[in-house]
């Protein structure tokens, strides 16, 4: 059986990673779905609803280790089976970039690119906002270091000028899919 193909969207958090994720997603599934021989299997997970279900609280420095290893077990299985998986989360550390290397076969990562600045401004979820204020922490880019990915396969600096369309065929052309 032929193994899937684990695609890590990263970036801090507003970044777009899961409306840039959603999109690539229908487009992997709408383009083999259009091959009739092929029995196609993807999973889309997003990284805040992977720890709502995992009921991960524990945020200390080993408990993101564990949940993160735990969490690349889970994408092996996944893949293993011949599931594609696109995976939307932030993805802190560059240990774990090298964990997820290191266990999947086809792993390719997408880094969404944006200046701590202008994800202050968007601040959808209020969350650099409340760390700004001190009223939150350990919020990665404002009181945490963020390890920005050191070899992604595909780099999108999503300052405001880039559609989520636009980002999708920056991914679809680097990537050749």
């Amino acid at each position: 059986m032929e193994k899937g193909t684990f695609y890590w969207i990263s970036g801090l958090s507003g970044a777009g990673k899961t409306t840039i994720g959603k999109l690539f997603y229908d487009y992997l599934r709408a383009k083999k779905d259009n091959h009739l021989d092929e029995t196609p299997s993807f999973v889309l997970i997003d990284g805040d609803a992977l720890r709502e279900i995992m009921a991960d609280s524990d945020f200390s420095e080993a408990g993101r280790d564990e949940r993160v290893k735990r969490n690349a077990r889970l994408f092996k299985l996944l893949t293993d089976q011949g599931i594609d998986v696109v995976n939307c989360s932030i993805g802190l550390r560059n240990k774990y970039r090298q964990w997820n290397t290191e266990i999947l076969s086809d792993y390719k990562e997408i880094y969404i690119k944006v200046s701590l600045d202008e994800l202050i401004r968007r601040d959808p979820k209020g969350l650099y906002r409340r760390a700004l204020n001190h009223e939150t922490q350990n919020v990665y880019g404002i009181d945490l270091p963020y390890d920005e990915p050191e070899h992604p396969a595909v780099v999108v600096c999503n300052e405001g000028d880039v559609t989520p369309q636009d980002a999708l065929r920056q991914i679809v052309a680097a990537l050749g899919v």
